[in-house]
């Protein structure tokens, strides 16, 4: 190491700050809203929330899945933009006639719900997990 230069303190930190205030903000974006919970409502309502946000979580990954399947099927024939043109539509009327049903059913089953995801003591989170959906 003899002949390298160091690099400087200051001018490392003023480089890399962006990427620690990129990842507090990705960090708060997912865990802000457990901090706010608690912050306003107390430990004791965290349990509640999580189990409200639970089952939103649920929901929401296998939209996720379902949204990732279609966007790659679509992406896949990215030069053919007749298939594209066909389908999107297609696609989009079929999820906005399926995604409100299947929320108001989501929605309608949640305390039979929350009772088997977390046992009669939270049926608290009945109201906040249908709030969430």
């Amino acid at each position: 190491m003899a002949g390298d230069k160091y690099y400087p303190a200051f001018r490392l930190l003023k480089e890399a700050l962006p990427f620690y205030l990129e990842s507090f903000m990705m960090y708060f974006r997912q865990q802000g809203d457990n901090w706010i919970i608690t912050m306003y409502l107390g430990p004791a309502s965290l349990a509640v929330y999580y189990i409200a946000k639970t089952l939103y979580t649920s929901l929401y990954m296998l939209f996720q899945s379902i949204d990732k399947v279609f966007t790659q099927k679509i992406a896949s024939h990215k030069h053919d933009m007749n298939y594209i043109i066909d389908n999107v539509p297609r696609v989009m009327r079929m999820v906005v006639c399926t995604a409100i049903p299947v929320v108001l059913l989501t929605m309608t089953l949640t305390p039979s719900l929350v009772f088997l995801v977390a046992g009669v003591e939270y049926l608290g989170s009945v109201v906040p997990a249908m709030i969430c959906f």
